[in-house]
């Protein structure tokens, strides 16, 4: 994939950059498709929260690279199934890795929403079964599901065989193809949701790209603005 990484970055400005003109081409340009369900839907990403961690830049200890040994996020297009899977069915979210191969260096982009699925349990259960199956609802049931779209296993085995897979492959089962439909043309950028004890420099940050207005924003989160008006209040870079 012709995207940027992250390699150079310095301090937050260049990372809110960098974060954005990576998020805005992925939900552009590509979409989800859910390769193990028979009619091969596709999902639209409509919100990525960006997890970093340098040692020397960005010591954000949300992003799971040193906190949970996450070392996937350190490699460029992978699936990274939060915790190997082993706390599905309550804990759960799927990030699409930006790594660049330097193992000092975590990066990886949490899919937040697909469609109108807003929250990263929503997003990572309609990607499990699909957005016409009340998938979306799943996450709130707390227990694990048998499916014959796994070959007759738990969706737990389906993610920990998933996890640390690529994320570009044309074989794998849930692949970033590139997009058929009509590309957002809004997007708003704000604060992440939910990041509890983080630094405040970590959870004031811009790393929260979304198709969703903010009259509308499903997390509640009023922060929002237009990315147009953030990058003129940024002036030219």
């Amino acid at each position: 994939m012709d995207i940027v990484d992250f390699r150079g970055v310095s301090n937050q400005h260049e990372l809110e950059k960098r974060f954005v003109e990576i998020a805005e081409q992925l939900m552009s340009r590509y979409e989800i498709e859910l390769r193990h369900r028979p009619d091969r839907p596709r999902l639209q990403i409509s919100a990525l929260e960006l997890y970093y961690y340098n040692e020397k830049v960005w010591k954000d200890n949300s992003c799971h690279f040193k906190k949970f040994h996450a070392d996937v996020q350190s490699r460029p297009w992978c699936w990274y199934v939060h915790h190997d899977a082993n706390r599905y069915p309550t804990r759960i979210g799927i990030d699409i890795t930006v790594g660049a191969g330097d193992e000092t260096i975590g990066a990886s982009l949490l899919v937040r929403a697909v469609n109108e699925f807003d929250g990263p349990g929503y997003a990572l259960n309609t990607m499990l079964f699909g957005p016409h199956s009340g998938g979306a609802k799943r996450n709130w049931a707390y227990k694990d599901t048998m499916d014959a779209t796994f070959g007759n296993k738990s969706a737990k085995d389906f993610l920990k065989k998933l996890n640390a897979t690529s994320a570009v492959s044309i074989d794998g089962p849930l692949g970033l193809v590139p997009s058929r439909g009509v590309a957002p043309k809004d997007f708003f950028i704000g604060r992440r949701i939910g990041l509890g004890r983080s630094e405040a420099v970590h959870k004031n940050a811009h790393l929260r790209l979304t198709t969703f207005k903010a009259a509308k924003d499903l997390s509640g989160d009023r922060t929002l603005v237009e990315l147009d008006k953030w990058r003129l209040a940024r002036g030219a870079d």
